[in-house]
């Protein structure tokens, strides 16, 4: 069964003074963007580094779903705007990325991994298959 995803946006505590992010509900738009920017990292880096593709993948989901914030600010407490340019001095901060990768991004990616329900055949044959063992070999 296919179980479509929930169209509300997403919120992910950042910490427990009340600082949350809003964030969109995954759609194929924030994947592609996901995936071009692993790409991107992929082909920029020589080593081919898994875990580069993972955090520029997540920033690029990042990049396109958070639409709002509550309780982030500056080094002096001032409260900062939702812009494009803060919102990637969030998704740089160590703290802030690891919340919304264990929150939003990891969530998204395993629901894609597991197919939402497109599983393979299973193994072995069917209960209608032939009652002997004339399967051939490898």
């Amino acid at each position: 069964m296919l179980k479509l995803a929930s169209l509300a946006p997403v919120v992910v505590a950042i910490d427990d003074n009340g600082t949350t992010v809003t964030l969109k509900p995954a759609d194929p738009v924030l994947m592609a963007a996901g995936r071009w920017a692993s790409r991107q990292a992929l082909d920029d880096n020589a080593d081919h580094i898994p875990e580069a593709a993972h955090v520029a993948f997540a920033k690029g989901l990042l990049r396109e779903a958070i639409t709002d914030w509550k309780g982030i600010g500056d080094a002096d407490g001032n409260a900062l705007e939702c812009t494009p340019e803060t919102i990637e001095r969030l998704i740089n901060d160590p703290l802030a990325f690891d919340k919304l990768d264990a929150g939003y991004v990891i969530p998204i990616a395993a629901r894609w991994l597991e197919k939402n329900g497109a599983s393979a055949s299973s193994n072995g044959i069917s209960t209608q298959g032939t009652a002997d063992k004339t399967i051939a070999g490898s």
